[in-house]
């Protein structure tokens, strides 16, 4: 079991992830804290015995069921009360599961990430220096370069909680391109340009921003 999940409370105890076998192309997906059990409760219905079982913390276990089942959703049984039963042999059964594990905890260090990149983005904003204002015929840009998706899109948020509209933000993820092509295309004289950090543009982009008559405007602090 891995190590960072928390087991002491009742509710969050180990469950077994199981796939016990009902045919040859006739398997169920399910959890139990007792898999030997359950076979014997699931007799009547034609379980035949449990192939395999993957030991896992409850809120895992159920996540890896659910993302399993939809793995295989396309061969579910049309079996009434039976949703955990699956059209398929054994093997792929196990299969889907071990994808599904593989898939579940990728989702954890997705939401782990992202809650990092929320917590940055709240500290950048007790220390960001907001845009400067500006005429009602001027307008306020934003430009995002981050190396990911995730990175870009909480570094937008940033850009907006500090006044740029989201309609004026152009992002580029991994390298300079569209992004920063469109944005610079956009400025007009006594325009603002606004960017989270230092180092989203080059001291060409710069001089090109001065060149238009616009200006540029560094928050100071970037999220991540």
């Amino acid at each position: 079991m891995d190590a960072s999940y928390p087991s002491s409370r009742k509710d969050l105890m180990p469950n077994y992830l199981y796939v016990m076998g009902y045919g040859e192309r006739d398997t169920k997906i399910g959890i139990s804290v007792a898999p030997v059990s359950r076979l014997a409760q699931l007799r009547p219905t034609g379980a035949a015995g449990v192939v395999k079982d993957w030991l896992r913390p409850a809120g895992d276990a159920q996540r890896v069921e659910a993302i399993a089942h939809r793995l295989l959703s396309t061969y579910r049984h049309q079996i009434t009360g039976q949703r955990e039963r699956f059209a398929v042999g054994a093997e792929a059964a196990c299969q889907a599961v071990e994808l599904a594990i593989t898939l579940a905890a990728e989702a954890r260090d997705t939401e782990r990430e992202a809650d990092a990149l929320q917590d940055a983005c709240a500290e950048a904003m007790e220390t960001a220096t907001a845009p400067p204002e500006t005429a009602a015929h001027q307008r306020t840009w934003g430009y995002v370069f981050r190396p990911t998706a995730m990175e870009a899109g909480a570094e937008a948020d940033l850009l907006t909680r500090m006044g740029v509209p989201v309609a004026g933000i152009y992002r580029d993820v991994g390298r300079r391109g569209t992004g920063l092509k469109r944005v610079l295309a956009a400025l007009e004289a006594g325009d603002v340009l606004v960017v989270a950090d230092h180092d989203r543009v080059d001291d060409i982009t710069l001089l090109d921003v001065q060149q238009r008559g616009a200006r540029h405007h560094v928050l100071a602090i970037a999220p991540g």
